[in-house]
C-alpha cells in the first residue's frame, strides 16, 4: 500500500501556480463573506460609496465573497483598508494569484 502526503501535493500545485507565468500574487480586500444577498448588498452598497472602483464577488462553499482592489504590495492594501473600514467593518486583507488577465 502506498501512501500520498497530501501536504507535499499541496505545496507542488501552489509551487505551480506561482511559475505560471499568467498568473501574479495580489493582495486584496475582501468585504464580505456570507450568503447571497448579503454579498449583493454589499457590492451595491460599495459600488455607491465608490462609483470609480468594482467589487467583484465568487462563490467559495458555503460563501459568497466580495472583494475588491488588487495591490503589489501589502503596504498598498493596508493604507485602503483603513480607508474602507470606515464603510465595511469587517474588512480584511489577503492574498491571490489572480490571472494577469483580470488586471
Amino acid at each position: 500500500m502506498n501512501y500520498v502526503n497530501t501536504n507535499r501535493v499541496d505545496d507542488l500545485l501552489e509551487k505551480q501556480k506561482r511559475n505560471n507565468k499568467n498568473t501574479v500574487r495580489v493582495y486584496r480586500v475582501q468585504i464580505y463573506s456570507g450568503n447571497r444577498n448579503g454579498s449583493k448588498q454589499a457590492q451595491e452598497r460599495f459600488s455607491e460609496i465608490y462609483p470609480n472602483l468594482k467589487a467583484q464577488t465568487s462563490y467559495e462553499q458555503p460563501y459568497f465573497k466580495t472583494k475588491v482592489d488588487a495591490f503589489r504590495t501589502r503596504l498598498n492594501a493596508e493604507k485602503t483598508l483603513k480607508k474602507y473600514k470606515k464603510h465595511f467593518k469587517d474588512a480584511f486583507i489577503f492574498e491571490e494569484y489572480i490571472s494577469i488577465d483580470k488586471l
